[in-house]
């Protein structure tokens, strides 16, 4: 299944786009409860992305939870994603389950 499909069978809500550039316009345009961006993004990458979310002037879009999801795994990408401000790494390929409980886990 791809992204979107696991997390709307999961009950979720979801809107995608095909970069960055895209995502930061629409969260700033809309209200989301959590956002997922891939560190390969184009146009924008994912750390453009969370220093445009982290840095903006608009105190709801700052405490919006990122999670990075990335092909590249490793304990250096990892730190990197969370001193950037992501709240939480998901490696590729991932399971359902483990989709459905980092979202949740970001939730609370």
């Amino acid at each position: 299944m791809i992204l979107k499909e696991m997390l709307l069978h999961d009950g979720f809500e979801c809107t995608m786009t095909e970069n960055g550039e895209e995502a930061i316009i629409l969260i700033e345009n809309s209200e989301f409860d959590v956002v997922l961006a891939d560190i390969e993004m184009p146009v924008v990458d994912g750390f453009e992305l969370i220093f445009m979310i982290k840095n903006n002037i608009n105190e709801r879009i700052k405490k919006i939870p990122v999670i990075a999801i990335t092909a590249y795994h490793s304990y250096s990408l990892v730190q990197r994603c969370l001193r950037a401000g992501f709240s939480a790494v998901l490696a590729k390929p991932h399971s359902q389950e483990e989709l459905t409980s980092a979202v949740r886990k970001v939730l609370k």
